[in-house]
């Protein structure tokens, strides 16, 4: 009670409702995107954002260099996008 008091009978917190997310996947690596190895953490990526209710507004894959990896996030933005940015090693 006294929290209650210092807080002059002002609520002390609140809890908000759980709100699904939408996700943007970018993946970026030269070997995934020229098709020399396959990408095997999308997949997972995707099955795990689904299981936590979100929903994957999609994938997009490119190559290492630096100037064009922003590019294809733009196709992808939702209003509040959670990003997940995957680099092949």
């Amino acid at each position: 009670m006294r929290a209650v008091a210092v807080c002059g009978g002002k609520k002390i917190f609140s809890i908000l409702p759980y709100q699904d997310k939408k996700v943007g996947i970018v993946t970026t690596g030269s070997e995934v995107y020229h098709g020399r190895i396959q990408d095997a953490f999308g997949p997972v990526l995707k099955e795990k954002v689904k299981e936590f209710g979100g929903e994957v507004m999609g994938q997009t894959i490119t190559d290492d260099d630096r100037t064009t990896q922003g590019r294809p996030s733009r196709n992808l933005s939702p209003r509040e996008p959670i990003w997940c940015w995957l680099a092949a090693e």
